[in-house]
């Protein structure tokens, strides 16, 4: 992905991935409305797992992935995303990295 990124649109990665979260984020609290984030970001319908799993792994803010075991997940009853630790469940905190 670093590759990919830095070879397409090496000034504006940082926003694009925050571009990404975004778009995706709207999708999920939207699901079921026909939004396709995955087909609007890449303009190719094969491209959801890709995106989806960038969503999930990537640290928007520090512009790097989540430490390993760390990812995004959607919250239905609250309507926004929320970072957990996969095996645990319990919530991830930024500090100390």
């Amino acid at each position: 992905m670093y590759h990919l990124l830095r070879r397409r649109v090496p000034v504006a990665r940082g926003p694009i991935m925050a571009l990404l979260g975004s778009i995706v984020s709207y999708e999920q609290e939207h699901q079921g409305t026909g939004i396709m984030a995955h087909f609007y970001l890449t303009a190719n319908h094969r491209t959801r797992a890709l995106v989806r799993d960038i969503w999930r792994k990537w640290d928007f803010g520090r512009d790097r992935a989540f430490p390993s075991g760390v990812e995004r997940v959607w919250d239905d009853t609250h309507k926004q995303t929320k970072i957990i630790w996969k095996k645990s469940g319990k919530r991830f905190s930024k500090t100390g990295l």
